[in-house]
C-alpha cells in the first residue's frame, strides 16, 4: 500500500449553474490516480466531466489546480 499511496489523489471539482439570474457554485469530490511522471491523472467522467475548476489533492495534502485534457462519457473515463 505504501508504494501505491503517493499515486492516489482526491479530486475537488467546482461546477457552476445559472438559475433565475443567479450563479450557484457546487463542490464535489472524487478520486483518481496519477498515471505518468508528467502528472496526468485518470478518473471517471462522472467525477470531472463538466468542471468550472478542478483541483487535485495529493497524498501529501498539497492542492494543485488541474486542467481537463479529455473525457469520454460513454466509457465514463
Amino acid at each position: 500500500m505504501e508504494k501505491v499511496k503517493p499515486a492516489l489523489i482526491q479530486i475537488h471539482v467546482v461546477t457552476v449553474d445559472y438559475a433565475e439570474g443567479r450563479e450557484k457554485k457546487y463542490d464535489s469530490y472524487g478520486s483518481g490516480v496519477i498515471i505518468d511522471k508528467r502528472g496526468y491523472i485518470l478518473t471517471n467522467h462522472h467525477v470531472a466531466g463538466h468542471p468550472a475548476r478542478l483541483f487535485c489533492i495529493l497524498s501529501s495534502k498539497e492542492e494543485l489546480e488541474a486542467e481537463l485534457v479529455g473525457t469520454d462519457a460513454l466509457s465514463d473515463i
